[in-house]
């Protein structure tokens, strides 16, 4: 996988798609090719998942290239971790670091993987990696070194995904999917085969974010490259459309926090500053309403963001390549910068 930013990816991710599925010149074009029909599943995909209580010998001793299997390097860690808060950081080197937090040591880096990009982590700790070009999902307990469980997602390839507070459901998103437009698997308990959702004015998908009853929301970009936002209820079968009266322009992320939805910007309302905002919204009935904006003073846009308590954590993606604190809401210049690479994505998973 390139270490080419988010920031870069985003801006091409239309086209890429377009290129991939229908050509990327001329004026707007479906996804779905000229005659714009689509054959779609909303029902269950077909999709495969393997849960192991311990990582089995067997497949440690194989190589990676013929088990997909996540490799481990050590840097201090001790059986202690398990009761430390830990910052997951998806690189764009394939690599998920794992460092102490709030501190930022760097204790652990899980290998191996192809096509990172952003993280979710459930209520007990467990972090899910979706691997675009591998097309699964691995799921690591808090301070693990293997994977506890792989999902396999043939339906799209996956970019982002959230965990359900309230049922353990995890929602992956698939940015996009072979020959049509991405789609929402919603894998129950995390666990077995997905239902796929799909929403008509959706292309690309890109983030999605529960809130703390079960409610999902999703963002991705309609056929012409604008923004696009949906909701889909706790026991619901369809998407909603929710239109937002802030509309962010390159989007870094959205995340669920303190009753209201944070929705991440690399620009403010087209105005290229460098800097990334984070709206704050009240959902009511359709409706995003803006209550409060974070400004986040920073060399380039932020790929993407995981607020935690008083503090941002931003994965600034690209050549910047460090992971940078931010105070929350207050936001202004960070308060630390450390790590490398190309950060793409970050989540902190507390300890017991």
């Amino acid at each position: 996988m390139s270490t080419a930013s988010t920031f870069v990816r985003k801006m091409l991710g239309f086209c890429t798609a377009v290129a991939i599925l229908a050509g990327c010149g001329g004026g707007a074009q479906s996804l779905l090719g000229a005659s714009g029909a689509a054959e779609q599943d909303t029902n269950q995909a077909g999709l495969s998942m393997q849960r192991y209580s311990s990582p089995p010998k067997a497949l440690v001793a194989r190589s990676l290239a013929s088990t997909r299997w996540p490799d481990t390097e050590h840097s201090g860690m001790a059986p202690k971790t398990k009761h430390l808060d830990l910052l997951y950081v998806a690189n764009g080197d394939d690599a998920v670091l794992v460092y102490s937090y709030p501190k930022g040591k760097l204790l652990q880096t899980l290998s191996g993987f192809e096509g990172l990009d952003h993280l979710c982590v459930d209520a007990a700790g467990d972090v899910y990696v979706p691997t675009f070009d591998l097309q699964e999902i691995f799921e690591y307990a808090h301070g693990g070194e293997y994977p506890i469980a792989t999902l396999s997602d043939s339906a799209g390839y996956p970019y982002d995904c959230s965990v359900d507070p309230t049922t353990g459901n995890l929602a992956v998103v698939n940015r996009y999917a072979d020959g049509g437009p991405g789609s929402i698997a919603v894998y129950a308990h995390a666990s077995g085969s997905p239902t796929i959702y799909q929403d008509s004015s959706f292309q690309l998908y890109y983030f999605d974010a529960y809130d703390n009853r079960g409610d999902l929301f999703i963002e991705g970009f309609d056929e012409l490259g604008y923004s696009e936002f949906a909701e889909l209820h706790a026991g619901g079968k369809t998407l909603k459309n929710i239109t937002l009266d802030t509309i962010p322009e390159l989007e870094n992320g959205l995340q669920w926090v303190s009753g209201h939805l944070a929705v991440g910007s690399a620009t403010d309302s087209g105005e290229s500053s460098g800097d990334t905002y984070i709206y704050l919204m009240n959902i009511h009935r359709g409706i995003g309403k803006t209550i409060a904006t974070t400004e986040l003073n920073e060399p380039g846009p932020t790929a993407g963001f995981f607020i935690q308590g008083s503090r941002v954590i931003v994965a600034t993606g690209g050549e910047i390549g460090t992971t940078q604190y931010f105070h929350y809401p207050a936001g202004g210049a960070p308060t630390r910068t450390f790590g490398n690479g190309a950060p793409l994505g970050a989540v902190v998973s507390k300890g017991k």
